[in-house]
């Protein structure tokens, strides 16, 4: 049969996709491999179906000249066992027939017998009655044992003709069993681990009058030795005394290789010196069993004493016992001294085994000492001595190693060429080493060699090319190769899932995160703390604590403990959204956890109290850090310092920075940058450039922020000149402008409408390959909007959404304020807060038009936008016409659409419309703000709604939030703070029917704020 071929697919695309991956092997391997790489559309002759087959070897045999046929000769390959026992049976009439095709197929090098079609014959020999005696026929049955499940189906045989044939005399079929024909199939269980069945035989030989002899009792405890069952192994020591055999070498080395594979080095060495006592002679397998049994407990000098003394009593070691020494020798290190014992044993005569060489060659490879195990592998084969599929796969992860990929596959195909079998590893290697330099379409090729050669790759193989596609942001085709793993039946773990998750988070895409987590559920993977920290990660950087703290629940009732970082990540979300007091709460649950806040959470804890304004707070909490035993370092002093000169308190700031220097904890380029700042925000400019040049002096190379500080200054002043000579050093130091850098010479340009230096600006970003950030564009829309330039601000609006920079709230809002100016000439432009006061409908509408004129339409951002700024003004009419207009358009609302129209209601005392959009956003899959159901639960019951707060809050329950937020956030900080204490009680109450689960530190502060003193919260 012809084979056709069709030409292999080749890759347009520079990145190309998981499934073009999968058939396009461009650098083909040489030889064996290069039919894989060039054609895997290869189409392979179909097999005869089975019933085809035995129909035209029944029609062969037929034929009076049936063992002369070609035909059959060539089909003879393809019989299997089972086949063959088919064929039997259909030959049962014609026993002569049946015995000479028995006979036929048996002395055949390309087909040979199997249990199965011995069993088939001797079921036609009993029923025929024929002369015969099984005996030899059952010996070779044995023989041909490959598995556990032939073994198993040989002894049952073996039973049922025990039965059947076992004691006839004269004609007919006969079997008589021996203790040599026990003997091999107790080898044939043993071998197997079959170690029941072992034990069914040995009993049944005494049953049978056949009684072991030393080679049945050595079996028996060798099998049971290489279980580590040594409880049995005393017993039939004990019976093999108790019959009046002597144990000789054999079984003892048995019993001492069980106890060393046991861990008992200290009994197997007792054994070893009782040998010589009891007449046994130790022999050179004694020795060697002793000697890798030292070496595995890393007692070489021991080891080698032993080996001595071998020597000594005239025990030749032989090439095993060199190389466990060889091997204990490597594993401690001592690579010089096995590589003399490799010298010696050649001077010994003895030639050096496979592995012999591969332990050396492991040893130096484990070692990171690449060169001397490929000089081994070369000395290997100058001696003549075939390397095997695990020579070749530690030399394929050296050249991996040191980046020699071509080399690498080189060796691969030369082990493929030369009929070796290898295992997943060296084809894991080759795919991780070209999946590290990116070199995805080589990785896939091998991936794909690698199924030819009928080595399945496992769920690590597939967890190293998520992983690399991941970190190359490739998450589609990462995901595809996540359900390849699935379709193949393989488990995915957290390694698998972990890049995906992450690489869903980083991009915001944190519902694709929560799929993967879903699905790694689903089969049967349990999510790790370290995969929930990821989500809450996040969430966090979303500004979704609520639902951060969500998935802290669902961590905890999976029985994982939130780890230190767990509680940093939420924290640092809870401040981000200015909740200090759930983050203070969250900083005593730690505590009462057993777990040690670091300095990092309370540098995060200043930092956020620095940007509220807190600032006494900050620094109360900072001097009460040396008494909790928290060392205050140059991150924690930093924050406050640029905390306080942000809030104006210079005085302060400068004190904190001589205490820091004075406790020897030296200010770095973000302290200088800080008190810069703040010196020049108080117009000190001299006392900002003394503390410039001291930096300098101190050997801190200054940032580019502490250049653009003094140049802002400088712009400021109206020092352009200036400006521009600390531009010019900023750049000779080796310090490149930024984009915060540019835009203060934007601001400065547009705010004396020089718009032609600023487009120079403009210009010399992009040489720079600089990107503009929110506030340059708001500095540009601004500056061009203040000279009537629109059509240019809306050029600006449309180059932001195409470079995936997001307009957000202000953004709109400075662009209604020029279109609003244009509209009402006499508008003053610092009236910005009135916009949303006074703004019409229309120009909205304008807005809208002028966006879709400038090919950048509305989106779910743009109406956002607008309708947060008309819900906090409660224009709640122009809001809902808004919404119902986006609904129109076919864009879909998000949480934060939700949030404007219920903080609204709320506001306006419209709390059954706010009730209203909470069930609606439940419906759309959304999980509302906890500040959300407070506003709703404060103002139902300022109005003495108390039942229906409580069915709200019984409502809110189920929605799965974390229990101890809610009791801080609606209960400590809400509702018990606003005087609401029955309600509370009331709400409390319904938390302990539901068994709602609070932390410690949750219950007490609860108790106390009952009790009327919140202080001991």
């Amino acid at each position: 049969m012809r084979r056709t071929w069709r030409p292999s697919l080749t890759l347009a695309d520079a990145s190309p996709s998981i499934s073009h991956l999968l058939v396009s092997m461009h650098r083909p391997f040489g030889s064996s491999a290069a039919a894989v790489a060039i054609s895997p559309f290869e189409s392979l002759p179909t097999p005869s179906p089975t019933a085809h087959l035995l129909s035209e070897v029944s029609s062969i045999l037929t034929r009076r000249s049936w063992h002369r046929s070609h035909v059959l000769r060539k089909l003879a390959p393809s019989l299997t066992g089972h086949h063959i026992a088919e064929i039997l049976q259909g030959l049962s009439g014609d026993i002569n027939k049946t015995l000479a095709f028995f006979q036929w197929i048996g002395v055949r090098p390309d087909c040979k017998h199997t249990v199965e079609s011995y069993e088939a014959l001797f079921r036609i020999l009993i029923k025929s009655r024929i002369s015969i005696n099984l005996y030899k026929l059952v010996i070779s049955m044995l023989k041909s044992c490959g598995s556990a499940e032939d073994a198993r189906r040989a002894f049952s045989i073996i039973r049922g003709l025990r039965h059947s044939a076992c004691g006839r005399h004269g004609f007919g079929v006969r079997f008589e069993p021996s203790l040599w024909l026990y003997n091999l199939l107790l080898k044939a269980l043993a071998s197997f681990r079959l170690m029941s069945e072992v034990k069914e035989l040995f009993r049944q030989m005494f049953k049978d009058g056949i009684f072991p002899d030393i080679f049945t009792y050595n079996t028996v405890i060798k099998a049971y030795c290489d279980e580590g069952n040594l409880a049995e192994v005393k017993k039939y020591i004990r019976h093999l005394l108790d019959v009046g055999l002597r144990p000789d070498s054999f079984t003892y080395n048995s019993l001492m290789l069980g106890l060393c594979r046991n861990n008992d080095l200290e009994r197997a060495c007792w054994v070893f010196l009782m040998m010589p006592e009891t007449g046994c002679r130790r022999n050179v397998y004694s020795y060697t069993i002793i000697i890798d049994g030292l070496c595995e407990a890393h007692q070489i000098d021991d080891a080698f004493l032993l080996f001595s003394k071998m020597k000594e009593e005239r025990c030749l070691p032989n090439v095993h016992t060199y190389s466990m020494l060889m091997n204990g020798l490597c594993k401690d290190g001592k690579l010089e001294v096995a590589e003399e014992l490799l010298n010696e044993i050649s001077k010994q005569g003895i030639l050096p085994s496979t592995v012999t060489y591969n332990t050396l060659i492991d040893g130096y490879w484990k070692a990171g000492k690449f060169e001397a195990a490929f000089g081994v592998k070369e000395l290997m084969e100058s001696k003549g001595c075939k390397a095997d599929d695990y020579t070749y796969a530690i030399i394929i992860s050296c050249l991996c190693k040191e980046n020699r990929l071509g080399d690498a596959e080189a060796m691969l195909d030369a082990g493929i060429k030369n009929g070796l079998k290898f295992n997943a590893f060296p084809y894991t290697c080759l795919i991780d080493g070209h999946s590290k330099r990116k070199k995805f379409i080589d990785a896939f090729r091998v991936l794909n060699l690698m199924k030819f050669n009928n080595c399945k790759p496992d769920v690590y193989v597939y967890s190293l090319l998520i992983n690399c596609l991941c970190k190359e942001n490739r998450l589609y085709d990462a995901r595809m190769m996540l359900n390849t793993v699935i379709r193949e039946g393989l488990v995915p773990t957290v390694v698998t899932c972990s890049p995906l998750i992450g690489g869903y988070c980083n991009t915001g895409n944190i519902h694709a995160a929560q799929e993967i987590l879903e699905l790694m559920e689903s089969n049967g993977c349990k999510a790790s703390t370290w995969i929930y920290n990821l989500l809450m990660q996040g969430f966090c950087q979303k500004r979704n604590v609520h639902k951060a703290m969500a998935l802290l629940s669902k961590m905890q009732n999976d029985g994982l403990s939130p780890n230190l970082y767990t509680y940093t990540l939420l924290i640092h979300g809870h401040c981000n959204e200015g909740e200090m007091e759930s983050a203070f709460m969250l900083l005593k649950s730690i505590e009462f956890s057993g777990i040690v806040p670091d300095q990092h959470i309370y540098s995060i804890l200043i930092n956020a109290l620095c940007k509220l304004g807190r600032t006494e707070d900050a620094l109360s909490l900072f001097s009460s850090l040396n008494d909790i035993g928290i060392r205050t370092n140059e991150v924690i002093y930093s924050v406050l310092i640029d905390g306080l000169c942000k809030c104006g308190k210079i005085d302060i700031s400068r004190l904190l920075f001589d205490k820091m220097v004075f406790e020897e904890c030296l200010p770095d380029v973000y302290t200088y940058s800080s008190l810069i700042d703040g010196l020049c925000k108080e117009n000190k400019l001299q006392e900002a450039l003394s503390l410039f040049g001291d930096m300098l002096k101190k050997g801190i190379q200054p940032s580019a922020t502490t250049y653009t500080i003094l140049i802002d200054k400088r712009l400021k002043d109206g020092e352009h000149e200036h400006a521009k000579r600390l531009l010019n050093e900023m750049c000779s130091s080796g310090c490149n402008p930024n984009t915060f850098t540019y835009t203060v010479f934007i601001r400065a340009y547009c705010s004396e409408g020089r718009m032609e230096e600023v487009e120079n600006i403009i210009t010399e970003m992009r040489k720079a390959k600089v990107l503009p950030d929110l506030t340059t564009y708001t500095t540009l829309m601004d500056g061009y909007g203040n000279l009537g330039f629109m059509d240019r601000v809306f050029g600006l609006l449309k180059e932001m959404i195409v470079s995936a920079c997001q307009p957000d709230y202000s953004i709109y809002l400075i662009i209604l304020k020029h279109l609003f100016k244009r509209k009402l000439g006499d508008f003053n432009a610092n009236d910005i807060a009135d916009v949303w006061k006074l703004v019409k409908m229309d120009s909205i509408l304008e807005l809208f038009d002028e966006m879709i004129r400038h090919d950048c339409c509305p989106d779910l951002i743009s109406y956002n936008a607008i309708i947060s700024g008309f819900c906090k003004e409660g224009r709640l009419e122009e809001a809902s016409t808004l919404f119902t207009k986006m609904i129109e358009r076919g864009l879909v609302p998000d949480e934060d659409t939700y949030t404007f129209f219920i903080s609204c209601c709320c506001n306006l005392k419209m709390y059954t419309e706010a009730s209203s959009w909470i069930s609606s956003m439940i419906e759309c899959g959304y999980l509302p703000r906890i500040r959300t159901y407070h506003l709703l639960l404060r103002g139902l019951c300022e109005e003495g709604k108390f039942e229906e707060a409580k069915a709200k809050f019984h409502e809110m329950l189920g929605m799965g939030y974390n229990f101890d937020e809610v009791a801080w956030k609606i209960l400590i900080d809400g509702l018990l703070k606003e005087g609401f204490i029955n309600v509370c009680s009331d709400m409390l109450s319904i938390m302990l029917e539901r068994h709602c689960s609070l932390g410690l530190h949750t219950s007490i502060g609860t108790f106390w704020f009952l009790r009327g003193s919140p202080d001991l919260a």
